[in-house]
């Protein structure tokens, strides 16, 4: 699209002040030159699609090995404990998918709720962010959404199995 910055490729970085680091095909990454946190990175289709939604054939068959091998060459390069990704819609209109290292003390964190964060701690151990801001809605809400999102498919989800409908890999 003439019009995206990202779909210029390299032309566009100086004006996003980053750099490229890397590229295949269907694939671009880079990397940003202005910022808090040294390392942070974008992976952007360099076809032009706004939503991970929007991937077909070839990219969506890379994507996730793709996005493997660039978080961990951000993590080997910048020592991190680990890299956060993120990904927004609506903000620019080409998909990227933000990859961000993370040090403890940094000025990144995995906080992604408005408002005043409380942190509850569940038996598992596991930590649940929610907002003082924002009440939770009712788990029957909840559940109804749920189960909206599951009948929402026309057929089966790429990769399913018909004895396991909800498994991606047809394991358990």
């Amino acid at each position: 699209m003439a019009s995206c910055l990202l779909c210029s490729g390299t032309q566009g970085d100086p004006e996003l002040m980053r750099v490229q680091v890397w590229e295949d095909p269907l694939w671009r990454m880079t990397t940003a030159l202005l910022g808090e946190v040294p390392g942070f990175s974008f992976l952007e289709p360099k076809r032009h699609i706004r939503y991970l939604h929007e991937l077909d054939g070839a990219e969506a068959t890379t994507f996730g090995a793709v996005l493997a091998e660039c978080m961990r060459a951000v993590k080997l390069a910048t020592d991190a404990e680990l890299v956060y990704v993120y990904v927004f819609g609506g903000s620019f209109d080409h998909l990227h998918v933000h990859l961000a290292p993370h040090h403890e003390g940094g000025a990144l964190n995995d906080s992604m709720i408005k408002g005043e964060v409380v942190e509850t701690e569940l038996y598992s151990g596991a930590i649940v962010q929610t907002s003082e801001d924002f009440p939770l809605r009712p788990e029957a809400e909840m559940r109804k959404v749920a189960d909206l999102i599951r009948g929402s498919w026309d057929s089966q989800p790429a990769g399913s199995s018909p004895e396991h409908p909800e498994s991606p890999s047809g394991g358990s």
